[in-house]
């Protein structure tokens, strides 16, 4: 069994923003003396241990730790493998009813703890009470942009029956409602992303607002633009990118593609 001590001490100490092991030892004044090396990283870990046995009530941490560990009660249909092929890293996953029905369509930065979550604990969704689960179905991306664009092309392609969907006239007001802002480049462009846990690299093809497509290697991009040069404008693609654009430095990531 393994315990995460980021999800622990996430737990334990709400209030904090960071809980990664740099935080952990700002935080509680730990000492290391080799950072980066196995046995300084996991005498910190030890360390760490033992504050919180110090801060907090001995049942506050086994209640903790229990919730933790408790194994997720996967549907008879799932494989019993399924926690071990999800992987930790951002994306967009799936669930099927029989007959390859798409349930609910969902998005995390961590796919096998959102995945997971839904079998886990008594707060599951209405829905998990009466559908039937056959199928998981996931895509890993290299980062939030890249999730953001995979969640919205997943809702309209599968229609999931217990997703939220916008009648067609609030779709018309949210995008007459939209104040259109000039393409801040002279042509198409790519946002790199880069995932150092999986190692994962992707290139987003933009150009006015639309999403052309995303690539791994840079040798695919001229071939992207080509095939999608008349892709059609999508409101919600433009506004997962406005808000890309206000939260980073607009010439974050960016390659010019013109």
């Amino acid at each position: 069994d393994v315990l995460c001590t980021v999800r622990l001490s996430r737990r334990l100490y709400p209030q904090e923003r960071r809980h990664n092991l740099d935080s952990l030892i700002e935080r509680h004044g730990l000492a290391c003396d080799n950072r980066h090396r196995a046995l300084a990283d996991a005498r910190v870990l030890w360390d760490f241990t033992q504050c919180i046995h110090r801060d907090l009530d001995t049942s506050e941490i086994h209640n903790a730790v229990a919730d933790q560990l408790r194994k997720p009660q996967l549907p008879p249909g799932l494989p019993a493998d399924l926690p071990d092929r999800i992987p930790e890293a951002p994306g967009v996953y799936a669930f099927y009813a029989p007959g390859n029905v798409a349930l609910h369509v969902g998005k995390s930065t961590n796919l096998r703890t959102r995945v997971l979550s839904h079998f886990s604990g008594g707060k599951r969704p209405a829905w998990r009470a009466s559908a039937d689960i056959a199928r998981v179905e996931w895509d890993v991306a290299a980062g939030e942009l890249g999730m953001r664009i995979r969640h919205l092309q997943w809702l309209k392609r599968l229609q999931p029956l217990h997703n939220s969907k916008p009648r067609h006239d609030e779709e018309l007001r949210a995008l007459h409602a939209l104040r259109m802002q000039d393409w801040p480049h002279p042509g198409p462009i790519g946002i790199r992303e880069h995932d150092a846990l999986t190692g994962r690299t992707e290139i987003h093809v933009l150009d006015r607002w639309r999403h052309l497509g995303s690539a791994d290697a840079a040798s695919d991009l001229q071939d992207i633009l080509q095939a999608r040069s008349d892709a059609p404008f999508d409101a919600g693609i433009y506004r997962i990118l406005m808000q890309y654009f206000i939260s980073r430095p607009r010439d974050s990531g960016v390659v010019a593609l013109g």
